[in-house]
Formats: structure tokens, sequence, C-alpha cells
């Protein structure tokens, strides 16, 4: 995400999303704004993954409602 977008796009995202970096892709995608470039993957080699301890379907309710909130917001 390039600085130029960040700055002029940082107001429409709460500071404390859950999900930030998909509110900035939706915004980006309805500016016309969006980019694709391939991203190679490595196995984790440390630590844990934290959503296995946090109750996954809680966490993916509040994002998507969060996400519908972010797009209504942007009509």
């Amino acid at each position: 995400m390039g600085y130029s977008f960040l700055k002029k796009n940082i107001k429409f995202v709460n500071s404390k999303s859950l999900a930030p970096n998909i509110l900035f892709s939706i915004k980006a995608a309805k500016d016309d704004k969006l980019k694709s470039i391939v991203v190679s993957h490595k196995e984790r080699l440390t630590g844990q993954v934290w959503i296995v301890k946090f109750n996954l379907i809680k966490f993916m309710l509040k994002v998507f409602i969060e996400i519908i909130e972010f797009r209504k917001k942007l009509l």
C-alpha cells in the first residue's frame, strides 16, 4: 500500500478495526486502485497461530459486520 493512498484514506478506517487491511482493500477496489502481485508464502517457523485460541466464529462475525458497516459508509 502506497503512502499517498494510506494518507488519503486512513480517515475511513477506524483505529480499532479488527481487519484494517480488508477495509483498505475494499476502498482501493472501489476507487479502482487495486493492484495484484504474486507473493510467495513460507511456513511459520516460530510462534503460534493466535486465532486458534480465539473463538474463530465470533471473530469472523465481528469482521463481517465491520465490513458491512464500512461498505455502507462508502456509499
